[in-house]
């Protein structure tokens, strides 16, 4: 926070609590189900009803809230670089990312939350929307794990021999089950209420993310929940089987694997010339991880077992010295650099790696541990429980599931399978994913449509392929809710609308964040280009309507994603200087992205 000043220490307000509240803050529920949020809406509340009480409150225009700015490729405010100009500007910014010109947003922040409540709170294992998977179309018999030869083969439940493997393919979940998934479900389907159309999951075969042809996605089943694998387990269900038996969309969905894009981004905190972004959730590869999740963490020597555990907090991209490129000609000055941190309370199974030797209480596993973490030996703490603890996301495996579910799918409760299969994944998305250039690690996508190069989900395109998306005839519309625009221009809107009405559905925007590949390694340079700030027709005929935001310079630097050696706790925020992203400017390049709809 900025040190106060004397002026306004001096004019500090003391509020005296109500008798019936004793102001103790450790006084709240510890209920699993209940999670503790930004109070800032509340506080806004009772800060303006004591502006008006004192008099001094002052009416805001709602044409305040459009400001004006860098737009991105379809004239959409680039809201990130407005934060960033105002942090430059007033030296100090805390504030909740608003994008009030963007149809995107505004539907998403009315849907995510309640998807992440559910996601969060069922079972690990369960598939979730826009994930990629394994799964079969037919059993004829069970799917048994040989441990003896590490192979997923099929057996026939009468004879009790082994048929054959299954025709594994994969795929993106474009719906998810209506009905309570159960344990039980990961090896047969229990009693259902519904048709497998609504109890079970549809999935969508994966096209080839270099291929402008996507007819695999029209090979979508609905399969019941035993049909299913998570993605990270690829090397342990394709083992056995010929690589020329493979279903190619198997190899397709291998190249997605060393790809993200951040969801919910909810607040930009900063002090010139860093700063923070906050998210809710981040696709990484195959899964959608949220903040309340836990994953398994990769050991940083590959001969380690996978022991650890990140309960997630906080998902974060940050930014470090922003003023590189004001300053980046004088000499000593660091360059700019962007990571992005998972953070949250470390834990792990091995009681010789721990903070302190004795185990987690088990009434706490059972009150605040997520879903994944259960069905373990005991729990130890990684870290002293006061602090916080940090990963990138080189040191991410994936959710952590059940060990139930574990102990189905391998015959044994461990955290170890999975771990040399995402390595090699990643190996080769870096190889063949052409989006990702030479010597990076990474492809930052903006949306998961973008991510996965997805045209079409349960039937409806999507991201750049969505032919109806008019970004400026929503635009239009919104200044019309918001009762900014006059008459005339309201008429005109509502003739044009008649003639096109977009489908918002699984839409997607196009914004200003570099589309690039997260470098790992040190002395990476970005590049300075400016966006193009030339319009179509239909993009300047809104603007002289509902008087468009004017075109600025958008905001992207590379991102740079350190292979980790050790890992920082929370309040640490220097990087080690071996492992930093370097460059000489910073980068401004706009591409086109596409949003799925959450």
């Amino acid at each position: 926070m900025p040190p106060k000043t004397a002026a306004l220490a001096s004019e500090t307000v003391i509020v005296p609590i109500n008798d019936h509240s004793d102001g103790d803050l450790s006084h709240r529920p510890t209920a699993a189900s209940l999670s503790r949020i930004d109070p800032g809406i509340y506080l806004e509340k009772v800060a303006a009803k004591w502006m008006e009480d004192r008099g001094e409150a002052v009416p805001v225009s709602k044409e305040n809230i459009y400001e004006t700015g860098p737009v991105d490729e379809e004239g959409t405010p680039e809201i990130l670089s407005l934060m960033v100009q105002k942090l430059k500007k007033e030296g100090y910014v805390d504030e909740p990312m608003v994008e009030p010109l963007s149809m995107d947003w505004r539907a998403e922040r009315h849907l995510l939350p309640e998807r992440i409540q559910k996601d969060v709170h069922q079972y690990s294992f369960i598939p979730r929307a826009g994930e990629l998977v394994l799964f079969v179309r037919e059993i004829v018999g069970n799917i048994v794990f040989d441990l003896a030869l590490e192979e997923h083969r099929i057996v026939d439940p009468a004879t009790k021999k082994y048929t054959g493997y299954p025709q594994w393919e994969a795929g993106t979940v474009g719906q998810v089950a209506e009905e309570k998934v159960l344990i039980e479900d990961i090896i047969m389907e229990t009693k259902k209420e519904y048709n497998v159309n609504r109890s079970g999951f549809r999935i969508e075969c994966m096209s080839d993310l270099n291929n402008h042809q996507k007819g695999y996605s029209k090979q979508y089943k609905y399969v019941p929940m035993h049909h299913i694998r998570p993605l990270c387990f690829w090397q342990e269900h394709m083992n056995g089987i010929d690589r020329e038996d493979w279903h190619p969309t198997v190899k397709h969905a291998l190249k997605a694997t060393s790809s993200f894009s951040l969801v919910g981004k909810y607040r930009f905190r900063g002090q010139w010339p860093n700063a923070t972004l906050f998210c809710k959730g981040i696709y990484l590869g195959a899964e959608v991880i949220f903040v309340g999740d836990a994953v398994r963490l990769i050991p940083t020597n590959e001969e380690d077992n996978v022991e650890d555990v990140l309960k997630i907090n906080s998902i974060r991209l940050k930014f470090s010295n922003l003023d590189a490129e004001d300053t980046q000609q004088s000499k000593g000055i660091d360059p700019l650099k962007i990571v992005i941190r998972l953070v949250g309370k470390a834990y792990t199974l091995n009681p010789d790696r721990a903070f302190s030797p004795k185990a987690i209480n088990s009434d706490e596993i059972t009150g605040s541990f997520p879903p994944g973490m259960h069905g373990y030996d005991a729990w130890y703490y990684l870290h002293d429980p006061k602090t916080g603890y940090q990963v990138s996301l080189n040191r991410v495996l994936g959710r952590c599931f059940e060990g139930e579910a574990m102990t189905f799918w391998f015959d044994e409760a461990s955290m170890e399978f999975g771990v040399e299969g995402v390595r090699q994944a990643r190996s080769f998305a870096r190889e063949k994913d052409k989006r990702i250039p030479a010597g990076r690690k990474w492809y930052w996508a903006e949306t998961r449509a973008d991510s996965l190069d997805l045209k079409t989900l349960n039937g409806l395109e999507v991201g750049k392929y969505d032919r109806e998306r008019d970004p400026a005839i929503w635009r239009k519309m919104i200044r019309i809710i918001d009762g900014v625009v006059g008459e005339m221009e309201t008429k005109v809107a509502r003739e044009v609308s008649e003639v096109s009405k977009p489908a918002v559905t699984f839409t997607a925007r196009d914004t200003g964040m570099v589309k690039t590949a997260v470098q790992d390694d040190e002395t990476e340079a970005s590049s300075e280009e400016e966006a193009n700030g030339d319009k179509d027709e239909d993009e300047q005929a809104a603007d002289e309507l509902v008087g468009a935001l004017v075109e600025g310079r958008g905001f992207g630097p590379t991102v740079g994603e350190e292979e980790e050696g050790e890992n920082e706790e929370e309040e640490e925020d220097d990087e080690d200087d071996d492992e930093e992203e370097s460059g000489d400017e910073m980068a401004s390049e706009i591409s086109k992205r596409a949003r799925l709809d959450s």
